[in-house]
C-alpha cells in the first residue's frame, strides 16, 4: 500500500475449512487449505473448539465452509486507528461484527474527525489518578504478568490458562494458517492443506 517495493504490508488469504458434524467447531478445525489469490504475506485466523463435543470433520452432516481474511501492517490516516471488522454467513443466518467503531466520535479543527475507543485505554487519570485499570488495552498487559507470576510460583500451568489468554495450545491453529499462507505465498499461490491426525482432532500436526 504506497511502501516500499519487496515488503509485504497487505495480505489476503482464500482459506477452505471443514465444519464439525455437530456444527461446534471453528475456523481453525478440518482440514483446511489455502491459497494466496493476491501479492502479500501472511494472514488469517483461526480458533481451538474448546468445547466437550467432538464431531467428525468429515462425517455426515459435516460442511465445508470458505473465507476471505486480510490483515494489513500499515495505518493510513483514518477516522480509527485499525479496521477490525468481521462477517459470517452461514446456511441459517448471518453475523457482522464491527470492532473499529465503539460509539464515541470526537471532531476538532485541526484533526478532524476520530472514532475514539476509550475502552481500549484511558490515558487521562480522574481526580489526579491513574483510571486505566478497566480497560482491556491494561488489563492485557496485568493478567499476562499475573499468569506468568503464578506458573514461576508453581501454583498454576500454561494450560490453565488456555481459555483466558492467547496460549500456545490456543492459538496453533492460528499459526499454521499463517504458515500455511506463508507457503502458498512462496509456492505462487499454491493451495496448503494443513494436516491432522484424524477427523476429529481440531489441532494441526503439520501440512499434508
Amino acid at each position: 500500500v504506497g511502501g516500499r517495493a519487496g515488503v509485504e504490508d497487505t495480505i489476503t488469504l482464500a482459506v477452505r475449512w471443514r465444519n464439525r458434524a455437530s456444527g461446534g467447531g471453528g475456523a481453525g478445525g478440518g482440514e483446511i487449505t489455502t491459497s494466496e489469490p493476491k501479492a502479500g504475506g501472511r494472514g488469517g485466523t483461526g480458533g481451538v473448539d474448546a468445547g466437550p463435543a467432538r464431531g467428525s470433520f468429515t462425517g455426515a452432516g459435516s460442511s465445508e465452509g470458505h473465507a476471505t481474511y486480510t490483515a494489513s501492517w500499515v495505518a493510513p490516516k483514518s477516522d480509527v486507528h485499525s479496521q477490525q471488522r468481521w462477517f459470517y454467513l452461514g446456511s441459517g443466518g448471518e453475523v457482522s461484527v464491527d470492532q473499529a467503531h465503539r460509539g464515541y466520535t470526537v471532531a476538532s479543527h485541526g484533526a478532524g474527525l476520530a472514532s475514539v475507543n476509550p475502552l481500549f485505554w484511558k490515558p487521562t487519570p480522574t481526580a489526579g489518578r491513574f483510571a486505566g485499570q478497566g480497560c482491556y488495552g491494561y488489563l492485557s498487559f496485568s493478567r499476562f504478568v499475573e499468569a506468568v507470576t503464578e506458573i514461576a510460583r508453581g501454583a498454576a500451568t500454561p494450560r490453565d490458562f488456555d481459555a483466558s489468554l492467547a496460549t500456545l495450545r490456543k492459538t496453533v491453529a492460528s499459526t499454521a494458517i499463517l504458515e500455511a499462507g506463508r507457503r502458498s505465498l512462496d509456492a505462487g499461490g499454491a493451495e496448503v492443506a494443513l494436516a491432522y491426525a484424524d477427523e476429529f482432532s481440531d489441532e494441526p500436526i503439520g501440512f499434508a
